[in-house]
């Protein structure tokens, strides 16, 4: 008795100081207040405003807290005059009373008013929610001193009516209190940028804590309303992308990875840390409370009264469910989306911005550390600054390609991010382990636990072994998904390319090739998880059996309380087991010479081995000022434009193209139109100049990619323009418009112009400064009046004509300079200036052409489609098709049930043994308890404790070998399946129509093959095994309860209604948010690929700073839908929890009201009870991640079964065909779309066999169009296209294509070596790709040295055919790429031959030899060849001239200028006038 009244008085103290600790702030606001400075209370009268955003007036308006401010305040007076009277009665009576508590109790009250009135002076609403939550810890105090002091009184004392109901009262309205003070909103809801901020850090205590801030969410997404990104709050300021790489970056430290991580939230990793050792105590506290139970129904067996003791085990139970369940939730919570989402976010911020800032130095095998420093303000880069080589090799250097960056944000920041939000289960573990050997020692003594853990050290190396084995699988597997992924993108970006070489079946088994090595290693993954699962299933259960065994042994029985604690702790077990001046300047050269890579180094994306470049530092963008610019400061001279060789183009509208994020002024903007030619195609586009583009300008023509990549640059208010070749692939007239309106006229005055090009006739008129280039070294350079006195200008001239006729020249230099030469008055005719401008009907005002387009304009690349409502029964019923038969499915559930069976089995068996050492039979009025108890006594007699030990252990054993086997069964079937639905995902793409590819980003696709198949591939299996064990477990848990009582049964289907109500509201909002998800992961891969390839033209224009936050936009966007699924998950989690306790007291409290129930019985009942939470939480868990799984299948078959692939049927074509080459068009009609008009119209000419044909025409004409429609790329509406006779649309398109073949307008190369580029699939020698490179001038036996001489650093790599070829040929110049696309051409010897602008990028001096090339090689071949360059088709058979998708002219060469038609004006606006006409009129060779 002595003992419980100092136990009484302890605890009374403790709650005594908890409360005055608590009321240090009231005080300290009080005391404020008394002494006269009222501001610190009432604020001012600004609306609300932190780091997260500003309230609004209507939010500052609907914000109140009066009622449970109300609440609060008289809950304490109520409870300060109630324990006033008890101290007062204890008074009266102390010998049977507990004075001290009673008036420390009162003294507590007391403190606690002082809080009330703090709460209600304090005029600031976060300081108001901070008091409360003092007083929340107060008012927990007080009502658990008041509990344990009573449950002491009850013990010592006896009940005593008069003291309980005193007690009670206060403990109620204690409680009141505690719901007020955690019932205050924080603050009011607050916006940023015009959305509400997410309302975690606003809504009250008990919201925020108990998840129910997103119930308004739930609400609309259970009424069936589709959400959409911009309906989901944004994120805090603590989630926010750019927030998180500021703090990453103001940290200012150096390190590892993980290290930088962890000190960037490192606060919130110590909080994890804490709830994971709180969780681990937690975790055994419903043990405890069970263990005590059992032991006082064993009590009751032998007579002793038990039931206020056990009703407050009952209530302890109860709590220790709801504070483990709270304990786990807000771990997750913190670990998903304080730790993991953050993490996620800000390395992928980091990593694009280090992408931005970079150097793009493609193909090679050094890079420089920190990119190209811009930040000073004159940049000097001198060999040996930050250069560090790395070795090269095949992994380092897919690392470096554009599919490696992307691979760094699409999984392995993910992969970092999970690491950081699991890593607690290091310490868990640990935890766990010594709480549960301390709780095992309690309860079974050293030696029977120590010939447990025997076994658990005997299993130990065969764990350690399996759990490398996964690791290592792991890695493989990894490696194996960025390969496939590499293949995959690969293949995307090029499959125009293979489509028109009719390779898509040898794609088709590269892609497979590689998915079979990943799904081989997603199988040994499965095969050491296997394994893995056998020991964790198999450890706890085997040490369960050896610990029992041997305590029963050494005890001679097995009590109910010793043997079902031990088996539930043993349970708890198995969960433990990373400046030049303004001029116009040339830079020419012959191909490969290094021009391109000295406007790399200019813009500092090259490494510089040696020597000095400096360029101007342009200001930051904020410093600006764009939307203030004016026609008198819009120049910023340090600021640099750039057009690449390769033309960026992003999927945006061609204005949004233009502005590129500069102010739309009118009158400038129509002078870049005209300037860069684009006025006809603003007119010919369906929506003008809102037309949308598709990424990279795929709906473009190359003319018109290039004219309006210049009119960004033009447009733009860089002071120096770097420009790559502009004029390779436009026709020559709009050429020289480009460069007398454009690049010399009014808009490009003031600023230097870097030119780099092949048209030296054409610029040299008009250029100051001229650089002619040689084997990577300058040989000449100078001002363009110094040059022409030296002679040298007319030798860089000379460069451009040398070798393009088969005589020699006999004019002298002077004469080879066109006329007109640094003369300013050359003028053009005037019907030269007609036929350019055409009609000279002014343009309507851009008011009037806005009235006749479209309100709406035409989405090029549709919104991405997702689903809405349940997934559908068809995507479930395709993917267990794919996975297996019927019969696959039927022996999977018999396994699982089976498994359940037996594991409740060996729990019954073990009641059974538990009550197999009385020797009377129990009967209970219940019947279902009387049928357990008669079959009892019919096993009581079996003979001695191995019986039930053997059969124990046996069952076990067999539970054991069960339990890895249907999860071994289930991985079988997934593998399959994968590999089904990936081979049609992939065979369905790469059949697609080419107008699909274009249309659709590439980022869909990828995500689909990448993060979708992840999904499916590693997720499905074990989502679906678990979904199945769960349902099961379930099962088991309420047939266990029914054996208490059949009335359970009813109780267990009520909580499951609750269960299944907060199920149906989380699952709409669940589904929709995944498919947010999923689709929000699709515009960051796109953004991060769209940068990668035009990064060098963002850096140029200084744009990196506007595309990191969009990429911050996107982040943050695809975080957003991320964050709400865990808030959804954890807002379910945590109600079933609560539900999950409730059937636990339930069952509890039936347990100890039937007094006739043993503790078998009730042991047998309570382990399952407890575990009623777990299973119910993931039986529901998992039947929405199978819903979420299933919404990777959904996006994978949706593109899968409704992708309308092109047609494969078709006859087959002879062996030989063609074998003359000739082509009959007549009357073609094609379009690219049903809906768009066509493109071709009513196109007819013919081809004899061997003739080579040039097509000219303006921009638009449909001269691609026509290569489209040859390879059946576009299908005729109406007319016909034979080849040989033939009709090519009755041919298989695989014949057609093959048999055909193209040098495209963009040469399309895939990373490998020159060989594999030259002959794919190995059917010609070395020796004949040899000499392909050697007819393109790729390599020249007899100019080996010049090649090799001049540097040890330009030995020619084509030299070489095993000399690697980075992803696209991007370590080639464009031209270099032409010339191999050709020599590819070359090996195949065709009978037919199409060649796209293949010559565009080349100097003309190489154009000419190749020309000399391909009529050596392809003499017995029909080429139809698309140029702008007239001197290439100049000597041609025939000319088609196209507009408008007609032929208007057609015959030979001479023929059509002397009849002074189009062909003749396009001639003489040529800047190769005077050798075109010697070609057309000398009739050359």
């Amino acid at each position: 008795m002595v003992t419980s009244e100092r136990s009484s008085i302890f605890i009374g103290a403790v709650g005594f100081v908890f409360v005055v600790a608590a009321t240090h702030p009231a005080v300290k606001l009080l005391t404020t207040a008394a002494i006269g400075r009222p501001k610190t209370l009432y604020g001012d009268e600004l609306l609300y405003e932190d780091e997260d955003g500003v309230a609004t007036e209507q939010t500052a308006s609907a914000y109140t807290d009066r009622v449970p401010k109300t609440i609060l305040y008289l809950a304490s007076i109520v409870g300060f005059l109630t324990s006033l009277g008890l101290s007062v009665f204890a008074s009266l009576r102390p010998e049977k009373s507990l004075l001290i508590e009673s008036w420390l109790t009162a003294l507590c009250w007391s403190f606690l008013l002082l809080q009330a009135a703090a709460v209600s002076l304090e005029r600031r609403s976060v300081n108001r929610f901070d008091l409360g939550i003092y007083s929340a810890i107060s008012c927990f105090s007080l009502a658990a001193a008041i509990c344990l002091e009573n449950w002491l009184l009850t013990r010592t004392y006896g009940e005593d009516p008069i003291h309980f109901l005193f007690t009670s009262s206060q403990a109620i309205t204690a409680i009141v209190a505690l719901c007020a003070c955690v019932s205050l909103p924080r603050r009011p809801d607050v916006f940023r940028d015009g959305y509400a901020v997410d309302r975690q850090y606003t809504v009250s205590a008990i919201s925020r804590y108990s998840f129910a801030w997103c119930g308004p969410l739930l609400n609309i997404a259970g009424l069936g309303r589709r959400l959409e990104i911009e309906d989901l709050p944004a994120l805090d300021s603590l989630t926010s992308s750019n927030n998180l790489q500021q703090r990453f970056h103001a940290m200012q430290k150096r390190g590892k990875l993980w290290k930088l991580v962890f000190w960037s939230h490192a606060t919130v990793f110590v909080r994890q840390w804490l709830l994971t050792l709180l969780g681990s105590v937690m975790n055994f506290a419903p043990q405890l409370c069970m263990y005590h139970i059992l032991q006082l129904l064993e009590k009751r067996q032998l007579g002793n009264s038990i039931a206020a003791e056990a009703w407050w085990w009952v209530v302890g139970l109860g709590l220790a469910q709801v504070a483990q369940a709270w304990v786990e939730a807000w771990l997750f919570w913190v670990c998903w989306c304080h730790i993991c989402l953050p993490v996620r976010s800000q390395l992928s911020a980091l990593i694009f911005q280090k992408t931005m800032k970079k150097k793009d130095v493609r193909g090679s095998h050094g890079a420089e550390k920190g990119g190209a420093n811009r930040d000073i303000p004159e940049v000097v880069r001198e060999s040996g600054r930050g250069g560090e080589e790395s070795e090269p090799g095949d992994e380092n250097e897919a690392q470096r390609s554009r599919q490696g960056a992307i691979n760094l944000i699409g999984i392995d920041t993910k992969r970092v991010a999970d690491f950081t939000c699991y890593n607690y289960y290091f310490l868990q573990t640990v935890a766990n382990f010594v709480i549960s050997i301390a709780f095992l020692v309690k309860l079974i003594g050293v030696r029977s636990l120590l010939a447990g853990l025997t076994v658990t050290v005997l299993s130990m190396p065969l764990n350690v072994y399996f759990a490398k084995r996964y690791s290592d699988a792991q890695d493989n597997l990894m490696k194996e998904r960025d390969r496939k992924m590499a293949v995959v993108t690969e293949a995307l970006r090029g499959i125009r390319q293979i489509k028109l070489m009719g390779a898509e079946g040898n794609w088709l088994a590269r892609i497979r090739g590689v998915r079979e090595r990943e799904l081989g290693q997603q199988w040994n993954v499965f095969l050491a998880d296997t394994a893995l699962l056998f020991c964790w299933i198999a450890g706890p259960v085997m040490l369960a059996a050896v610990s029992l065994a041997v305590y029963s042994i050494l005890h001679g029985s097995l009590s109910a309380s010793i043997a079902f604690t031990t088996v539930s702790v043993f349970n708890r077990i198995e969960i433990t087991l990373t400046i030049i001046p303004e001029l116009t300047t040339v830079i020419s050269g012959k191909t490969g010479s290094g021009k391109s890579l000295l406007l790399a180094s200019i813009l500092g994306e090259a490494d510089l081995l040696s020597g000095t470049i400096r360029v101007p530092r342009a200001p930051p963008v904020h410093e600006r000022y764009d939307h203030k610019a004016t026609k008198d400061n819009w120049i910023i001279p340090s600021s640099i434009a750039f057009v690449g060789q390769t033309p960026w183009i992003e999927n945006a509208t061609m204005k949004d193209n233009i502005l590129f994020g500069l102010p739309y002024d009118p009158v400038r903007y129509q002078k870049v139109i005209k300037a860069c030619a684009l006025e006809k195609d603003v007119e010919m586009l369906i929506d003008g100049e809102v037309t949308e583009i598709g990424a990279n300008g795929i709906n473009l023509s190359g003319g018109q990619r290039w004219r309006m990549s210049f009119a960004r640059a033009l447009y733009s208010r860089a002071g120096i323009l770097i420009l790559d070749d502009i004029f390779s692939a436009v026709d020559a007239h709009v050429g020289k418009l480009i460069f007398e309106e454009g690049l010399t006229g009014e808009l490009a005055k003031g600023r230097t112009r870097i030119l780099v090009t092949h048209h030296v006739s054409l610029c040299l008129p008009r250029t100051e400064y001229a650089i002619l280039l040689g084997d990577g070294s300058v040989e000449h350079a100078g001002a363009v009046v110094d040059l022409q006195r030296s002679g040298s200008l007319a030798e860089i001239y000379n460069h451009e004509q040398d070798s393009t006729t088969d005589k020699p020249d006999e004019r002298s230099p002077e004469s080879s300079i066109p006329p007109g030469l640094g003369d300013d008055s050359y003028e053009r005719p005037e019907h030269v200036d007609a036929a350019i401008n055409g009609n000279n009907t002014p343009r309507t005002s851009e008011r009037e052409a806005e009235d006749k387009k479209p309100t709406t304009p035409r989405k090029f690349v549709e919104d991405e489609k997702r689903e809405t409502g349940k997934i559908k029964w068809e995507i479930y019923r395709e993917y267990l098709k794919s996975s297996g038969s019927v019969w696959f499915w039927v022996m999977a559930v018999l396994a699982f049930v089976g498994y359940q069976s037996m594991l409740v089995g060996r729990s019954w068996w073990v009641k059974v043994w538990t009550g197999s050492h009385k020797t009377e039979t129990v009967t209970a009025h219940h019947g279902s308890y009387y049928y357990v108890q008669k079959k009892t006594s019919s096993i009581q007699s079996a003979d001695g404790l191995w019986y039930y030990l053997g059969i124990y252990v046996g069952l076990s054993v067999f539970l054991s070998i069960v339990g890895v086997l249907k999860y071994w069964w289930i991985f079988r079937g997934c593998i399959r399946a994968s590999r089904k639905l990936f081979d049609e995902l992939a065979y369905a793409v790469v059949r697609a129509p080419l107008r699909w590819l274009d249309t659709v980003p590439l980022g869909r696709v990828l995500n689909r093959f990448t993060s979708d198949f992840n999904i499916i591939d590693s997720q499905m299996a074990t989502d679906v095994s678990y979904l199945a064990y769960n349902i099961l477990q379930v099962v088991g848990v309420v047939m266990a309860g029914s054996l208490v009582s059949p009335y359970m049964i009813l109780i267990a289907a009520l909580l499951l209604g609750i269960c299944l109500h907060y199920a149906q509201r989380y699952l709409p909002g669940a589904r929709e948010i995944k498919r947010l998800e999923s689709n929000a992961k699709s515009p960051v891969f796109e953004l991060f690929g769209t940068s990668l390839t035009g990064v060098g033209t963002i850096r140029a224009f200084g744009k990196e700073d506007e595309y990191v936050n969009r990429m911050f936009s996107r982040i943050d966007d695809h975080a957003r839908a991320l964050w709400h699924l865990w808030l959804f998950n954890r807002w379910m989690g945590f109600r079933m929890a609560m539900v999950g306790a409730i059937f636990a007291v339930l069952v509890a409290g039936v347990i100890v009201s039937i007094k006739k129930i043993d503790a078998s019985l009730a042991g047998f009942a309570i382990i399952f009870a407890l575990d009623f939470t777990q299973s119910v939480i993931w039986m529901i868990r998992r039947y929405a991640n199978i819903e979420l799984d299933m919404n990777s299948c959904e996006r994978v078959i949706e593109y899968s079964k409704e992708i309308r692939i092109e047609d494969q049927s078709g006859l087959d074509a002879p062996a030989a065909w063609p074998q003359e080459g000739r082509l009959s068009v007549d009357d073609l009609v094609v379009g690219y779309a049903p809906d768009l008009p066509p493109v071709l119209k009513g196109l007819s000419f013919s081809v004899e066999r061997n003739q080579r044909v040039g097509v000219v025409g303006r921009t638009g004409a449909g001269k691609s169009s026509l290569t489209l429609a040859l390879f059946r790329f576009l299908e005729a509406r109406e007319g016909s296209v034979y080849i040989d006779g033939l009709d090519i649309s009755k041919l298989k398109l695989h014949d057609l294509r093959s048999r055909l073949a193209i040098i495209p307008q963009d040469p399309v190369l895939f990373s490998g070596t020159v060989r594999s580029n030259l002959d794919a699939f190995d059917d010609h020698t070395d020796a004949e790709l040899r000499e392909a490179l050697e007819r393109v001038h790729l390599v020249n036996t007899t100019l080996r040295d010049d090649y090799t001489s001049s540097s040890d650093n330009n030995i020619n790599m084509f030299e070489d055919l095993s000399s690697r070829i980075s992803e696209g040929g991007q370590n080639l110049s464009q031209g270099q790429r032409q010339l191999l696309c050709i020599a590819r051409a070359i090996v195949s010897r065709p009978k037919i031959m199409v060649l796209d602008e293949a010559t565009s990028a080349v100097d003309m001096a190489t154009d000419a030899l190749i020309q000399r090339s391909i009529r050596e090689e392809f003499k017995d071949s029909t080429l139809l060849v698309i140029a702008h360059r007239l001197s290439t088709i100049a000597d041609f058979d025939k000319i088609l001239v196209m507009s408008d998708g007609r032929a208007i002219e057609y015959g030979a060469p001479r023929n059509l200028f002397e009849a002074r038609g189009e062909f003749w004006k396009m001639v003489i606006q040529s800047g190769e006038r005077a050798w075109v006409e010697e070609l057309v009129l000398g009739g050359h060779d």
